[in-house]
């Protein structure tokens, strides 16, 4: 079982090909990847796009599911996060979501509970659907502290990273000389209107954001900002923080533990001059947490999806061939859409059904028959032989017992039915079945 996490390759931009892309979900990667090294748990630790994660096809792999996530298709383009590939054993940490669930996704969030959440919101959203869920908060903020921080005195910056145009009239005049404004947006400078991003795209914003949080490393001695995957990675790497915008919504409720929160009424009460925060034993005990959590599943999934792998990794001979070959044999057209009944629910008919489903897909049952059996075969309500006549005459009977062919065949002779006599040794058909 491979080892993963997140990337953002096929990333539907918008349908015009937006051709800018927000840094911090890559800085979020970034960050677990940190994390996942220290773990020692492969050589190797591979992506996954979490566009791509339904129609995933490769090797087992256990993706952590750091990210923010909206199940709102807002673009009507084709990828989507939900249902996951089932080559995928997802690992719940610093999870965001940001939309209401549907009951299909929370049924599914349910089977991987309990959920680390990087916020309250979305545990609180988890706890309303009946998720178990507990807040971690964002790995990045668990990145390593700097060895140092430069000061102002010493040619440190003040950086603003996408601070509201209402903060200026409130900044201290004599910081203004040491402001640089800057901006966690990407600009990809595209050649092509393409509604998705490319790997070439991907790989570029993925190496501009670890150059971006070196330069915050280097050369920060203050920065201020509305994004939290600045905020987050400059705290832990031991730069002053102010954290600040016109309006603070829900993805933030769990950084005000560590920062104050200054939005547009609390301007005037900003503390220009934030002392760094001091929280490594705080980081080394979240850290020891989320690896015991990664570790205790990985083991249990890595042991069970490899003992699956062992043997899914097969040359395969073609199940049911036999049907196939027999009901290739009929002279109906194999490309015309077929209504058919099962006659007599015996456990053959539903191999007999699965092949149909496997090799005739344009078939589709519209009964299932048997004179001694209730119930239901296959979903679908077991009638008695009595709805004969209420059958289209266009239909075939796909008769399964080879104790009924002798009844069943002269019943539906003296009705003019089409019907195909099927099991495992052999095959015929009524004179009624309409030639290739």
């Amino acid at each position: 079982m491979k080892l993963g996490i997140l990337s953002y390759e096929r990333q539907p931009l918008a349908l015009d090909g937006r051709d800018w892309q927000n840094i911090g979900d890559y800085i979020q990667s970034y960050a677990m990847r940190k994390i996942l090294e220290e773990l020692e748990l492969t050589d190797e630790i591979e992506s996954v796009s979490k566009f791509e994660l339904s129609s995933y096809d490769g090797n087992y792999i256990f993706l952590i599911m750091n990210s923010f996530n909206n199940l709102t298709d807002q673009l009507h383009l084709p990828q989507t996060v939900y249902p996951i590939s089932e080559k995928i054993i997802p690992c719940y940490i610093s999870y965001h979501l940001a939309s209401a669930m549907t009951k299909e996704v929370a049924a599914f969030f349910r089977s991987q509970q309990p959920i680390g959440c990087r916020d309250e919101y979305t545990m609180q959203n988890m706890r309303r659907n009946g998720v178990k869920a507990y807040i971690t908060g964002c790995v990045t903020a668990l990145l390593p502290r700097s060895a140092r921080v430069p000061t102002l005195s010493e040619g440190g910056k003040i950086l603003f990273v996408d601070t509201p145009d209402s903060l200026d009239p409130f900044v201290p005049k004599e910081l203004e000389e040491h402001i640089e404004r800057l901006s966690a947006i990407y600009y990809l400078n595209r050649t092509t209107g393409a509604p998705f991003l490319s790997t070439e795209e991907h790989e570029r914003i993925n190496e501009y954001a670890i150059k971006r949080m070196e330069y915050y490393q280097e050369h920060a001695a203050l920065v201020v900002t509305s994004r939290l995957h600045v905020a987050s990675p400059c705290m832990a790497m031991g730069i002053p923080v102010i954290f600040t915008a016109d309006n603070i919504d829900e993805c933030f409720t769990w950084i005000d533990k560590f920062l104050p929160m200054y939005s547009r009424n609390d301007f005037q009460k900003i503390d220009w001059n934030p002392a760094p925060l001091e929280y490594e034993q705080e980081k080394t005990d979240i850290k020891n947490a989320l690896k015991s959590v990664i570790q205790k599943k990985w083991k249990e999934s890595k042991e069970i999806f490899d003992l699956s792998s062992f043997y899914e990794n097969r040359k395969r001979f073609q199940t049911n061939d036999t049907i196939r070959y027999y009901l290739q044999q009929v002279p109906i057209r194999q490309d015309k859409p077929t209504r058919y009944v099962i006659w007599g629910t015996v456990n053959k008919a539903e191999v007999i059904k699965r092949a149909i489903d496997q090799y005739f897909p344009h078939w589709k049952i519209e009964h299932a028959i048997d004179l001694h059996c209730k119930g239901y075969f296959d979903g679908i309500p077991i009638e008695s032989p009595e709805i004969v006549d209420s059958i289209d005459d266009d239909v075939i009977f796909v008769v399964v017992p080879a104790s009924a062919y002798p009844a069943v065949s002269k019943l539906l002779d003296s009705k003019g039915k089409k019907y195909i006599l099927v099991d495992y040794t052999g095959c015929s058909w009524s004179e009624h079945i309409e030639d290739k």
